[in-house]
C-alpha cells in the first residue's frame, strides 16, 4: 500500500510538473507570439512611415515641377508680349518716319510753288512772302506794336 501511494504520489508529481512544463510552454508560446505581433506592428508603421514620406517627396516635387512649368509659362508670355511690343513700336516708328517724310515733301513742294509764284524775304531768319509781310505791318498792326510799346 506504501508503494501504492508513493506510486501515486510519483504520478502526481509528474502530473504537476507535465502541467507546469505545457504551462510555461504555453507562456513562451504566448510571449513569443506578442512579441511577434509587436514585431509586425513595428514593421508595419516603419513601412507607413516611409510610404508617407515617399508621397510627401512625390508630392513636392510635383508641385515645385508645377511652379517651374508655370514660370516657364509665365516668361514665355513675357517674352511674346514684348517681342509683339517691339513690333508695334517698329511699326509706329515706321508710320512716323513715314508721316514726317510725307509731310516734309509736302512742304518742300508747296515752298517750291511759293517760291515760283511769290518772291521770299528773309527776316531774322525767318522768311516771309511779300504778302505776309505787309499783313504784319498793316495799320491795325502798327497800332497794336506801338500800343504794346507805350504799355
Amino acid at each position: 500500500q506504501q508503494q501504492q501511494q508513493q506510486q501515486q504520489q510519483q504520478q502526481a508529481a509528474a502530473e504537476q510538473q507535465r502541467r507546469a512544463a505545457l504551462q510555461h510552454a504555453a507562456a513562451v508560446q504566448a510571449a513569443a507570439t506578442a512579441a511577434q505581433q509587436m514585431e509586425a506592428a513595428r514593421q508595419n508603421e516603419a513601412a507607413r512611415q516611409m510610404e508617407s514620406s515617399r508621397l510627401q517627396e512625390a508630392a513636392m516635387q510635383q508641385a515645385a515641377a508645377q511652379h517651374a512649368a508655370m514660370l516657364t509659362r509665365q516668361r514665355q508670355q513675357a517674352a511674346a508680349a514684348a517681342a509683339a511690343a517691339a513690333v508695334v513700336i517698329d511699326f509706329l516708328r515706321l508710320i512716323l518716319s513715314r508721316s514726317v517724310l510725307l509731310s516734309s515733301r509736302s512742304l518742300f513742294s508747296s515752298s517750291s510753288m511759293r517760291s515760283t509764284s511769290e518772291p521770299h524775304q528773309n527776316i531774322g531768319g525767318l522768311e516771309f512772302s511779300k504778302r505776309q509781310h505787309s499783313s504784319m505791318y498793316s495799320s491795325s498792326s502798327r497800332k497794336h506794336i506801338m500800343l504794346g510799346r507805350q504799355r
